[in-house]
C-alpha cells in the first residue's frame, strides 16, 4: 500500500527560510499555512485510520511480521 505523497512544489515553498518583502519585514503567515504546519491533513489522519484498523486485524489474526511492517508505517506519519 503506497503513502500519501506531497508535491514537490509544496516542499519547496515549505523552506526554513521566513519569506521578507521588499522592505525588509516578514510576510504574514496566514492561519490555514499555521493549521497545515500543526498537525496531519484530512487524508494522512483517514490512511493513519485505516492502517490502525489493518494493524487490529493482522495482531487478531496473530501476525506479527504484518504488525511490525504497519507499526513502521505508522511510525513514519509521527509528529
Amino acid at each position: 500500500m503506497a503513502a500519501p505523497r506531497r508535491s514537490a512544489k509544496a516542499a519547496a515553498d515549505a523552506s526554513d527560510e521566513p519569506e521578507v518583502e521588499e522592505n525588509g519585514q516578514e510576510a504574514d503567515e496566514t492561519a490555514a499555512d499555521k493549521e497545515a504546519e500543526v498537525g496531519p491533513t484530512a487524508l494522512e489522519r483517514a490512511y493513519m485510520d485505516a492502517l490502525q484498523r489493518e494493524r487490529a486485524g493482522y495482531e487478531m489474526r496473530g501476525l506479527t511480521d504484518r504488525v511490525k511492517q504497519v507499526d513502521a508505517e505508522l511510525k513514519r506519519f509521527e509528529r
